[in-house]
């Protein structure tokens, strides 16, 4: 029969000084399976934590364990256990006397790993600490976590002096415990994981909930490894947020009604991969890219699309986990694009961004032609499908970097602050929303080419003399000349040196309209459409 101790503080202790045990009623122990791996995973975390004294320390560990006290004294936590036939009693007994450690092999059944310890003082006549068996160091030893002692799990059992004396009995309460996590008995149903998944901060588990559950308790494990304890919530789901990228676990779960607690069942095991997060999206000469952050732990990546708020589908895989980047070659100018991506290793999936991210699709645009005008240096494209309006860049040919010089909704663009005689590049860039087309990296290349003007035309013996001023960057002049009335231009010399022209091949009382282009090359500027009329008139002469 279960017995317990009785001892002043809590109970007088009986004359002589003696204590007496006596019986207890049993309890159902059965309905308790003590889990001491998670009873100690709390103690080596919280042996210095500074909260609270000896038996509230002792008791924190026991409920990580499963075993339901609230105890926060010495006493009352040695009689809740026993009242509750958590664990049956024993004294030990002390080598090297009673200022000794606690050695297994003379208290052999009576201590093991995740048992309390009690210490009653022989000359207080009361119990005055507690602490948690951490099994046996390699001299065979009992060793223990001690809140009060700062004992780290490492250190021996031993007692100490205390109110002068050194007269101490130590007692341990052997915890009910099936060795294993499963086959408790026990009339609560055991949950039953149903669906694992992995989120952006950790591994989210599902469980049936079980009728008249106050909590649940949610265990864990490495492969090869020890159960322990995570945590009890009142839900019947639980986010681990503290599952590490690569790693395996195996999870279950107890469920706790009326103080009693369920057995364990053998558990899921889940691989957690940590969500794959974009660096970013952007349209290419091929189409759309994105890019991503690797997932090492991963065999590679699954890409889903959405086009247009469409349903989203599987798109494609990239089977190495060390490309980090994809072109969406099929894809059609003006339509918007959004990805998914999750990391995969065999059947198992990462979580990922539910929005994911977007790009509107735009064609590289098309540039017709750059020329000289007489406002200044115009640009015109093809429209593209889907802009909204062009953004305008320009670089002097020498320089590296493209500068912006203006946005347009039409498809065409004059660039009046350029210089006379600079080489100019242009390159153009549709847009809708924000989102940037690809562009010509090349660019198109023109020279600034003013419009020559006329200053001056004076009729002499030879003809009609014209003037004109200088162009910067113009290597020779094309002289155009049509008469009063008619609609076309006609080409009349190239003038190679200088800045003047007499045309000889005219008629008394004609009247001429000139115009000039500065030349470079192929290059030309512009030229005054309407040009400078003169009448020839021999006659004044």
């Amino acid at each position: 029969m279960t017995k317990r101790l009785l001892y002043s503080l809590c109970t007088l202790v009986v004359a002589f000084g003696v204590l007496f045990l006596v019986n207890v009623k049993a309890s159902a122990a059965s309905c308790y399976d003590y889990d001491i791996d998670a009873a100690l995973e709390y103690a080596q975390d919280n042996w210095d934590s500074g909260v609270g004294l000896c038996a509230e320390y002792a008791s924190k560990c026991l409920n990580a364990g499963g075993v339901e006290v609230s105890s926060t004294r010495v006493c009352t936590l040695y009689d809740e256990l026993l009242d509750n036939d958590y664990g049956k009693l024993y004294k030990l007994k002390l080598t090297n006397g009673r200022n000794g450690s606690v050695k297994l092999s003379e208290n052999s059944g009576k201590v093991a790993k995740g048992d309390p310890i009690f210490y009653y003082c022989n000359s207080c006549g009361s119990f005055e600490h507690v602490v948690i068996c951490n099994g046996v160091n390699g001299k065979g030893y009992v060793q223990d976590y001690a809140h009060n002692n700062a004992h780290n799990g490492f250190k021996q059992t031993y007692t100490y002096p205390h109110c002068g004396t050194e007269n101490w009995t130590l007692y341990s309460i052997r915890m009910h415990n099936s060795e294993t996590l499963f086959g408790a008995k026990t009339s609560v149903q055991a949950p039953k994981i149903e669906s694992t998944s992995n989120l952006e901060k950790g591994v989210y588990l599902k469980w049936n909930a079980i009728d008249g559950a106050s909590f649940y308790n949610v265990y864990r494990k490495v492969p090869g490894g020890s159960w322990y304890y995570i945590k009890s919530v009142k839900t019947n789901s639980y986010l681990d947020t503290t599952a590490q990228n690569g790693k395996e676990y195996t999870y279950t779960v107890r469920a706790s009604k009326n103080k009693v607690l369920s057995p364990y069942y053998a558990g899921t095991t889940v691989k957690f991969l940590s969500q794959v997060n974009f660096k970013g999206v952007s349209n290419s000469k091929n189409g759309v890219y994105i890019s991503w952050n690797a997932n090492t732990s991963a065999d590679g990546y699954y890409i889903y699309r959405q086009v247009n708020n469409g349903k989203w589908a599987w798109y494609t895989s990239v089977k190495n986990k060390n490309i980090t980047g994809y072109t969406d070659k099929n894809v059609i100018s003006g339509n918007t694009y959004r990805y998914r991506i999750r990391a995969f290793s065999g059947s198992t999936l990462s979580g990922y961004n539910a929005n994911g991210i977007k790009s509107t699709f735009l064609d590289t645009v098309k540039i017709n032609y750059v020329l000289n005008c007489n406002e200044g240096i115009k640009v015109n494209w093809t429209s593209v499908k889907g802009a909204t309006e062009y953004r305008v860049y320009r670089k002097i040919a020498y320089e590296k970097n493209w500068k912006y010089v203006g946005t347009v909704s039409t498809n065409e663009f004059i660039d009046s602050n350029v210089t006379g005689g600079v080489y100019y590049r242009y390159t153009v860039r549709a847009v809708n929303n924000g989102y940037l087309g690809y562009y010509d990296t090349a660019g198109v290349l023109v020279k600034c080419l003013f419009t020559p003007e006329v200053k001056t035309i004076t009729s002499s013996s030879k003809g009609l003399m014209l003037e004109w001023g200088n162009v910067d960057g113009a290597l020779n002049y094309y002289v155009y000349r049509k008469v009063e009335g008619d609609k076309n231009w006609k080409f009349i010399a190239n003038v190679k040196d200088g800045t003047t022209y007499t045309d000889t091949d005219v008629k008394d009382g004609v009247t001429y309209i000139y115009t000039v282009k500065a030349m470079c090359g192929f290059r030309m500027s512009a030229y005054n459409k309407d040009g400078f009329k003169s009448k020839f008139e021999c006659s004044s002469l």
